[in-house]
């Protein structure tokens, strides 16, 4: 698992406004555009890629790790995975 990503996973489920940044990225899209997550995640001092996210995602989509309040919100609420190559739906 890439230690940038979990670390940016794990700011933003303690980050209430950067959850609204992420909210919004999903409602504009009507997806997880990976690259605006990327680039959230670069902003916020992560060094991330697109492709760590898109391994992240196939890792945690794979795994019985618990999903935090904030990630069963997204989940629940079925917005598909943009993941560059098709859009996958959680």
């Amino acid at each position: 698992m890439n230690a940038a990503f979990d670390a940016f996973r794990k700011h933003a489920n303690q980050n209430p406004e950067l959850q609204r940044e992420l909210i919004h990225i999903v409602e504009a899209t009507q997806s997880f555009d990976l690259t605006a997550l990327t680039a959230l995640a670069q902003r916020e001092n992560f060094n991330v890629t697109v492709q760590d996210a898109e391994k992240f995602i196939a890792e945690i989509a794979g795994n019985d790790d618990e999903l935090s309040d904030f990630e069963l919100e997204m989940v629940a609420a079925g917005a598909p995975i943009n993941c560059g190559r098709g859009v996958k739906q959680l």
